[in-house]
């Protein structure tokens, strides 16, 4: 029985990412452990967002795919510094000055 037998799913298909990509001679099992870190907390993230926007869209938290293609472009924009999709550049100002109107 191989070591990736005892894995759950997830971390089984990282796993095999990582042995099949010719630049990894071998990874520090740690290393396991913090990409499923990241796989979650990005996840969790990008499904945050995307219900964000679609409770602004009116759909009361009702995720479509077009929420979560619309929280990846923003993620992708925020932390790479790409482009932000101009949708999201308006929600961003309406909700900051909606908070400002507030207080």
């Amino acid at each position: 029985m191989s070591r990736t037998d005892t894995l759950p799913t997830t971390a089984r298909s990282i796993a095999l990412l990582l042995s099949s990509a010719p630049s990894v001679q071998d990874a520090h099992p740690a290393v396991l452990h913090q990409l499923l870190e990241f796989a979650h907390r990005y996840t969790t993230q990008v499904l945050t967002d995307a219900s964000i926007y679609a409770e602004h869209a009116g759909r009361g938290g009702k995720i479509d795919q077009e929420d979560v293609t619309l929280a990846v472009q923003a993620r992708v924009g925020w932390e790479f510094g790409g482009r932000v999709p101009k949708e999201v550049g308006f929600l961003f100002y309406f909700r900051e000055l909606s908070c400002w109107a507030l207080n």
